[in-house]
């Protein structure tokens, strides 16, 4: 019994996750939002990712729960990581020019950031921005 179980449930999972694998993820952002163009502008020096905010914002729900992996292949590496209680991490993204564009990244005078919240499980849990 445990076979003929384990041989039609094999291949459905094994087709979920080849499919899973290919999904334009930026398809699940939409509108103007382009993820080589977002990585091509590390700590949003040269201000590319301003204009593909609105794009995220909308796009929030559908991104919910996404893993930690895909928001990696979507928005490429964090700027900077924070690490919080509970195993809980953000992940910032600078979004427009500032302070952090210089030789030393202070707390002042940076531009806005993009802050996502990852929960326990490596799922995203909230898309907010930072002024």
């Amino acid at each position: 019994m445990n076979k003929v179980k384990a041989s039609i449930i094999l291949p459905f999972l094994l087709l979920t996750i080849l499919s899973s694998c290919n999904i334009n993820l930026d398809e699940r952002v939409g509108g103007n939002f382009n993820g080589k163009e977002w990585k091509s502008d590390p700590f949003g020096c040269q201000s590319k990712r301003v204009d593909m905010l609105e794009s995220i914002k909308k796009a929030t729900e559908n991104l919910k729960r996404m893993g930690d992996a895909d928001v990696r292949r979507l928005f490429g590496r964090p700027d900077k990581t924070e690490l919080f209680s509970r195993s809980q991490k953000f992940y910032l993204y600078y979004i427009e020019e500032g302070k952090q564009c210089e030789e030393e990244d202070t707390t002042t005078g940076r531009g806005r950031i993009l802050e996502i919240s990852l929960d326990a499980l490596g799922r995203l849990h909230e898309i907010n921005i930072r002024v």
